[in-house]
């Protein structure tokens, strides 16, 4: 038997498996409405990661007693818990899958229908499914590396948008009692209990030391819960600081807006929001991927079949079904902590005392005896060597597939979207935003500089000026679709960098519906700059003798102007923050538009 063949993985590749398995789903479910989060939250994380260490000794105990259930506990009662084992892995890969194709057609505005985006994503989790364990473990340590490192460096990134009186905020309002904590840890052990899996793993994990002490993979196990662990802590401290606690409760998915204001140093990438959400957006792959792996490892130790095609339509059917408003979102954590959960406590107690008793330890083979009797040196060396080689040649043909896959991913999102085919010099790109009130409707006008003239790039007798057009609508859906109607390039949000607010929005109070609006849009990030002027149209329109439109002028002036400073401004995340907690707006600097000149008032 080759060494590539083997069916096991070491045990680099469980902690990194386990790791990308269980980072997206925790930075994404675990914190919604402020519910695992402030003092309470904190306290019952750290509760539920302490439990979760002592439980993984118990957990990797049970390694023997899951290899054959059939056989452990005999074959009606194995078989009975594969299905309850089953039922959860169809109904956490449905979960996920509806999560991804959310996130991906909300927030990233694809075009692309969520149906598809699902359909499209299972179909590459279920590629790599039947490729055997080893295959998987490969793919897990090359990735997983580098996607707990992003992960780590992006909360760096974020902590410098956090605030010390906005973490003062949470200290002061939060409440802290032992029911809180009590209902925080627990939901951290429901989502914790992926690992409840690892039993039917096991038997496939490398033990290292001459012993083959199952202590060497409790060891790894716990390293990763620990790791884990720590993510969650510095996710739930970095949260109420960059977004104060009166918005998080408002927040379904807090972790995405915190990525609109991770920026490497320099302002090196302008949307730097979209590297992390792809790495996030791979995890979620990945843990769909590891629900469909262990159910056809389940069926298989359990004599249920090899469910290689109905175990991803059952997930698809799942994640697509709604009886009566209520989808698989709506109750799936109420099926982990009612259901789920106090059932596997109660089957794996069963099987550890069923298992204890007829569990025989496998002797070593005979001829593995005799040939390390021998002395066999060279042709252990020999044997070594072919195994390095044949692991190298099987990781780089995995590496390979693998990227294909993701290739061919990227170009079917990229085709089939409503606007990835839309070439660059046929879009517009705002860099200012205005908003009014104009006869009672809303009006928006978009600044947007002159491309080619910037770039050098213009062309004799082409100019298109510092065009700002302006489109009014009782809703901000009816302005899209008059603009759709009435203007040639495609509306592209992705560069606004200043939003200008006019005085009659102000005074009529409808700047809240503003807001909400942008806040909608995947495309526009939170660190724009915010100004109010008497009218905004005419401040967006305004452009300098140097023929420099409002959006670059503004740029300049705080971000490369000695004199100014981007601690001067109000961003939009700070009128987030003020809306959600006050109701109110803060103090704006004004634009005063006086002939040709601009005067900025902060």
């Amino acid at each position: 038997m080759k060494f590539a063949e083997n069916n096991r993985i070491s045990q680099r590749q469980l902690y990194r498996q386990i790791v990308i398995a269980f980072i997206a789903p925790f930075l994404l479910c675990l914190f919604r409405g402020r519910r695992n989060q402030g003092l309470s939250g904190l306290t019952g994380t750290l509760l539920a990661v302490a439990v979760f260490l002592f439980y993984v000794i118990f957990l990797i105990r049970l390694g023997y007693a899951f290899a054959n259930p059939c056989k452990t506990a005999g074959k009606i009662l194995g078989r009975l818990m594969g299905i309850f084992y089953l039922v959860y892995c169809i109904l956490g890969a449905a979960f996920l899958l509806d999560l991804l194709g959310e996130i991906v057609s909300v927030n990233l505005g694809t075009g692309v229908q969520k149906v598809w985006l699902c359909v499209i994503a299972l179909i590459v989790c279920s590629l790599g499914t039947h490729r055997g364990i080893q295959r998987r473990g490969r793919i897990g340590e090359v990735s997983g590396g580098l996607v707990l490192v992003a992960v780590v460096l992006m909360l760096l990134l974020s902590a410098g948008q956090g605030r010390w009186e906005y973490f003062q905020e949470m200290l002061w309002n939060s409440e802290f009692s032992g029911r809180r904590i009590l209902q925080s840890g627990y939901y951290v052990i429901c989502a914790f209990s992926g690992l409840s899996l690892l039993p039917f793993l096991l038997e496939h994990v490398e033990k290292k030391g001459n012993s083959g002490n199952v202590k060497s993979i409790g060891k790894t196990v716990v390293l990763a819960v620990v790791t884990l662990g720590v993510l969650l802590i510095l996710a739930e401290l970095l949260l109420p600081a960059v977004f104060g606690w009166g918005r998080l409760r408002y927040e379904n998915y807090p972790i995405l807006p915190l990525l609109a204001g991770a920026d490497l140093p320099g302002n090196v990438l302008a949307r730097f929001d979209v590297l992390w959400m792809g790495f996030l957006l791979y995890s979620l792959l990945f843990s769909v991927g590891s629900f469909l792996h262990y159910g056809h490892l389940i069926v298989e130790k359990t004599g249920l079949g090899t469910g290689r095609v109905w175990i991803g339509l059952l997930v698809f059917v799942v994640m697509v079904t709604e009886v009566r408003g209520i989808r698989i979102r709506d109750y799936f954590e109420m099926y982990l902590g009612c259901i789920f959960v106090p059932g596997m406590l109660i089957i794996q107690i069963i099987f550890f005392i069923m298992g204890k008793k007829r569990w025989k330890k496998k002797a070593e083979p005979s001829n593995l005896k005799k040939r390390n009797r021998a002395g066999w040196g060279k042709n252990s060396i020999n044997i070594a060597r072919q195994r390095k080689a044949a692991e190298g040649l099987n990781l780089g043909n995995y590496v390979r597939r693998c990227s294909v896959v993701v290739i061919i991913l990227g170009i079917s999102l990229f085709t089939l979207s409503g606007c990835g085919g839309v070439e660059p010099e046929k879009r517009m790109y705002p860099l200012a935003l205005g908003a009014d009130i104009e006869d009672r409707k809303f009006q928006l006008t978009y600044g947007v500089p002159d491309l080619p003239k910037a770039t050098g790039q213009e062309k004799n007798g082409e100019d298109q000026g510092n065009a700002a057009p302006s489109v009014s609508g009782d809703s901000f859906q009816e302005i899209e679709q008059l603009y759709s109607r009435t203007q040639e390039k495609y509306l592209d949000m992705g560069h606004l960098e200043i939003l200008v607010l006019g005085q009659s929005l102000l005074d009529g109070g409808r700047w809240e519906q503003v807001l909400e609006y942008l806040k909608q849009e995947p495309t526009i990030g939170e660190n724009v700059y915010v100004f109010r002027s008497s009218n905004a149209a005419e401040a967006v329109g305004w452009g300098s003798p140097q023929e420099t439109s409002l959006g670059e002028y503004l740029l300049g002036l705080l971000e490369n102007n000695p004199d100014g400073s981007p601690s001067q401004a109000v961003t939009l995340r700070e009128l987030y923050h003020e809306m959600y907690d006050r109701g109110a707006l803060p103090a704006l600097p004004d634009l005063i538009i006086q002939g040709e000149e601009l005067e900025v008032v902060f």
